[in-house]
């Protein structure tokens, strides 16, 4: 669960609405006198949809901005439903509403992206041509990469990250997903781009597929792929040596679903799990794996709660059909907001989730009860807690034709990672 400051929700037409909310406090100036009505309107109903938080008591002000707030998801919802008749009817409320003009002109833009036919409209994901596609070499055998994830708030948390991470001298930051809040062309541009290049101007920039990428249509994603160089939303960065090599999955296509946000259970598409096993055949080097979504978790639920199981059956599979391949060193993914070095479970030797970009989440997290055969962890890293939640931050790797040294980074500790671990010291290169 989030802690106020930041709430966020696992639902498309929810992110969609706080997208449109912060645009508009964006161009209405809202960094004069804090947060603008409508930002915090559509922040409360997210705590009471998504974490059950209920309503807060709010002004005058604030208390007109609900309404106008709740005839916007209503609208949002009646798009994404195909109920074409009530949502011309809500667009007609919104136009003759003492709400904001902007409010009702930014969600009829907004809801432009999704389809009056009740489907969605297509994600322009990029598929290969030949299996030699999206293979990136790397300008040197030893190369420091900055991986972090769920870090695209453009937060003043996420500039703290991005500046520590630019104090390492990354030579490529790979973001494993999710620029927040449905990565419009707006927010790509203001949480990503100009957040990163105003500190790291000539680091070579990824940027992986997650749920919140999609959930405007990927429009604004993909345009952001162009824009850095990126070949598509999956791609091995090898190194010309090929002692090494971190092959990048997207498994947030097949996350978007505005009516199964709860139970859906993301998979990576099988042409594309074809282009990674063909990369990890024949390597002989060593082979990090990343994605935005969790293969498992003993933390987060995943899927129906009744079946009481801690996997992603269909991740765990694909990732079976991998290894058969090619050795799979470690695999690393986001999505949940914490960090957790897993010890070896159902064939991934070394699962680790570092989510904890830039979203605050309350601390402890307890372990969730029930589950069938649940992950133990490898080492249990206590984050520091700030004003009731965790501290955020990064991982490192530095790669060479030795080995490859993860290095874990936390706001709290600046001098120095909090742990460090190593891959392939044991392997020829």
């Amino acid at each position: 669960m989030t802690v106020p400051g930041f709430p966020t929700a696992r639902d498309p037409m929810l992110s969609l609405l706080q997208s449109a909310a912060a645009a508009v406090g964006r161009r209405r100036g809202q960094a004069a006198g804090g947060p603008h009505p409508l930002v915090r309107a559509a922040d409360r109903l997210v705590a009471a949809r998504h974490d059950g938080a209920g309503t807060a008591a709010a002004g005058s002000a604030d208390q007109a901005a609900s309404g106008c707030v709740g005839l916007g998801l209503e609208l949002l919802e009646a798009v994404a439903a195909g109920r074409g008749l009530r949502a011309a009817a809500l667009r007609a409320r919104l136009a003759f509403s003492a709400c904001d003009p902007l409010w009702a002109e930014t969600l009829v833009d907004y809801a432009r992206g999704l389809r009056l036919d009740g489907a969605q409209r297509p994600v322009p994901y990029v598929r290969y041509q030949a299996l030699g596609d999206f293979v990136v070499t790397a300008p040197a055998a030893r190369m420091r990469v900055a991986l972090v994830s769920d870090w695209g708030t453009g937060t003043d948390v996420a500039r703290a990250v991005a500046a520590m991470m630019a104090a390492q001298r990354p030579d490529v930051v790979i973001h494993l997903g999710d620029i927040y809040f449905a990565a419009t062309a707006e927010e790509c541009a203001l949480h990503f781009l100009q957040t990163l290049r105003a500190v790291l101007p000539d680091a070579r920039l990824f940027t992986l597929c997650g749920n919140h990428d999609v959930y405007g249509g990927g429009q604004g994603y993909y345009g952001l792929l162009r824009e850095i160089g990126q070949p598509a939303s999956y791609f091995c960065l090898r190194s010309p040596d090929r002692s090494w090599q971190i092959l990048a999955a997207d498994t947030g296509l097949h996350d978007r679903d505005p009516f199964d946000v709860a139970t859906a259970v993301t998979f990576l598409d099988p042409l594309e799990e074809l282009w990674h096993a063909d990369k990890l055949r024949g390597h002989g080097g060593l082979s990090l794996f990343l994605t935005h979504h969790q293969p498992f978790s003993a933390y987060a639920q995943i899927g129906r709660a009744a079946l009481h199981d801690p996997t992603n059956p269909a991740l765990l599979a694909s990732h079976a059909r991998l290894a058969k391949a090619g050795a799979i060193d470690a695999w690393f993914w986001g999505h949940e907001h914490v960090l957790r070095l897993y010890a070896p479970y159902r064939g991934v030797g070394a699962g680790r989730n570092i989510g904890y970009g830039a979203i605050p989440v309350a601390a402890p997290v307890a372990p969730l009860r029930g589950l069938v055969d649940p992950p133990a962890l490898a080492v249990d890293l206590r984050l520091d807690v700030v004003e009731g939640a965790s501290t955020h931050g990064f991982a490192l790797l530095e790669c060479g034709p030795d080995g490859i040294e993860a290095s874990y980074w936390a706001l709290t500790r600046p001098d120095g990672p909090i742990h460090r671990e190593r891959f392939g010291a044991d392997r020829s290169a």
